[in-house]
């Protein structure tokens, strides 16, 4: 299934969406689980329609009800349900996540996606336990994140790397941290467990 779902988009769409608002915020939240974060990023800055971007280029300051708003005069341009790619770029390109095992944010996934031909990304969301943030940036062959967990709250960090002793959390190693915990690999990304504070993870990421 997932073969066939990437034959779709790639080979039959030119790596264009096909999705209505219902499929569509589903669709980048299965790709970026599956990892394809840069398929995704590819699909949403797709110049021409239908996609996101085309409506921008043709002057466009709100969501449009179809793709081809410019054909089909007689539709909205002024609707919202295709907004679903702001939620991707919070959950996904940022990587602030709600964890389901501490509803209302008491427990937070940081879990950014180093997508596309991105070097950068910041994002922020205030909780009712405290503002949430996440900024990372790519420079010189280092991945360097800073992020802030609210008071009372917890967090559980991915970091990309190349490796688990390249990864420093201030300057220290981050395996060797007294104040945070690493819990395993998965993929490309290395996860830690934190507490509420302001954190800076800095490790080795090869450049696409």
């Amino acid at each position: 299934v997932e073969d066939q779902l990437i034959n779709i988009i790639t080979r039959k769409n030119n790596n264009h969406l096909n999705t209505g608002f219902i499929g569509t915020p589903l669709l980048f939240k299965l790709l970026t689980e599956l990892g394809c974060s840069d398929l995704a990023y590819t699909m949403a800055t797709q110049e021409d329609q239908p996609g996101w971007f085309y409506m921008l280029r043709n002057g466009a300051t709100t969501i449009w009800e179809v793709w081809d708003a410019m054909a089909q005069v007689d539709h909205s341009r002024d609707h919202p349900a295709f907004g679903s790619i702001g939620a991707w770029y919070y959950q996904s390109l940022a990587g602030i996540q709600p964890d389901p095992e501490g509803p209302g944010f008491k427990k937070i996934i940081i879990k950014p996606e180093v997508a596309g031909d991105l070097t950068w990304a910041k994002a922020s969301y205030r909780s009712i336990h405290g503002k949430i943030s996440s900024d990372w940036r790519r420079e010189k062959g280092k991945f360097i994140l800073n992020i802030e967990v609210p008071v009372n709250t917890s967090a559980t960090v991915y970091i990309p790397a190349d490796g688990l002793d390249s990864i420093l959390e201030g300057k220290q190693p981050a395996a060797q941290s007294t104040h945070i915990s690493y819990i395993k690999k998965e993929r490309n990304k290395y996860v830690f467990e934190v507490g509420s504070g302001t954190y800076q993870f800095i490790s080795n990421y090869p450049e696409k």
